[in-house]
């Protein structure tokens, strides 16, 4: 479990590599970066998660859980939406996402005149 006190930011770069999941449940900030292989997701109870490389999130769902008072807050960097498919592996899917719970893509560049064939 990370769980940075309000104002601290919790940075890991090294890879975390396990079967299960983490948890998050703090006032602050944790970091992910690394390339990162764990399988059992993330629960986001509250405080923020960011995302700064296409593996940082491992594999699985990151799941929403602070329920009705304590909210989640995810920061995808647009570092992890780098790459091609079969590199990122940011995240299966997006769990219990309910009101009150935010997600940001900071520098994020969307380009209008592409076009999608």
């Amino acid at each position: 479990m990370f769980a940075p006190e309000a104002g601290q930011q919790i940075k890991i770069a090294d890879d975390i590599a396990a079967p299960g999941g983490i948890v998050v449940k703090s006032a602050g900030v944790t970091v992910l970066s690394g390339a990162n292989s764990f399988s059992g997701g993330v629960e986001l109870m509250s405080g923020t998660l960011e995302l700064h490389s296409p593996m940082a999130g491992g594999s699985g769902t990151i799941r929403f859980i602070g329920g009705l008072t304590d909210y989640g807050h995810l920061v995808i960097d647009a570092a992890a939406l780098s790459g091609t498919a079969t590199q990122m592996n940011l995240a299966t899917s997006l769990g219990e996402f309910t009101l009150g719970d935010t997600i940001d893509l900071p520098d994020l560049a969307f380009d209008a005149t592409s076009a999608r064939k």
